[in-house]
């Protein structure tokens, strides 16, 4: 796991994941304190969890066993449809940054493993695709990537994009491995290479794009 990524599981870990405006921005009405308390506590210990691994010994069947067992304390009866795709979309953001394929697992639990494998084979385009995902900083909708090609090589930058739902800027990081790339759900604005911006002087790019 490369600093940057554990930089980004800090700042998700210190983010008001469940706040009013964060449930406004899926355009619904906030669940009750105690429901986003509770939501909140199931993501802040998973990412205590992964935080408190050393990323050098945990292998990706590890960090997906790891994400499994705490998907399976969140109970179905507790939550309804929109609290659960909520949660879900945490997880799929965590899973993004631990560079781990956890999409069937996250479906099998909305609609159940028959259902979860009838979506992957109807959602994915034709060929050797993974769906890579990361939550928009305006709207909080998952950005899409399908990973075309993996090829070996290292994660060498940031992608600024623009989300077509909201319009917003975000700082998209795709993972390592990827030869080619193919974009779902917004537009790509400009490339940030790792080896010559630091992540603070790249999410200062994103601030000022804001600004316009």
């Amino acid at each position: 796991m490369k600093p940057d990524v554990i930089a980004q599981l800090q700042t998700y870990r210190q983010k008001d994941k469940f706040s009013e405006e964060s449930w406004k921005k899926r355009g619904l009405i906030p669940s009750p304190k105690e429901v986003s308390l509770a939501m909140s506590t199931l993501i802040n210990d998973c990412l205590d969890e992964v935080l408190g691994k050393d990323p050098q010994s945990v292998t990706n069947a590890e960090w997906q066993n790891l994400l499994i067992n705490n998907l399976a304390k969140v109970s179905r009866m507790e939550y309804d449809t929109e609290e659960r795709e909520f949660l879900c979309d945490c997880f799929a953001y965590i899973a993004d940054l631990l560079d781990i394929d956890f999409g069937l697992a996250l479906d099998s639990f909305m609609y159940g493993a028959d259902m979860a494998r009838s979506l992957a084979l109807d959602n994915a385009p034709s060929g050797n695709y993974q769906l890579r995902t990361q939550p928009c900083d305006g709207c909080d909708n998952l950005l899409e990537t399908w990973v075309i090609e993996r090829a070996g090589v290292p994660d060498f930058s940031w992608f600024v994009v623009k989300c077509n739902h909201c319009h917003a800027y975000t700082l998209l990081s795709v993972g390592s491995g990827i030869g080619e790339l193919k974009r779902g759900n917004y537009e790509f604005v400009e490339q940030i290479r790792k080896d010559q911006f630091t992540y603070a002087e790249a999410q200062a790019r994103v601030a000022h794009l804001r600004k316009g």
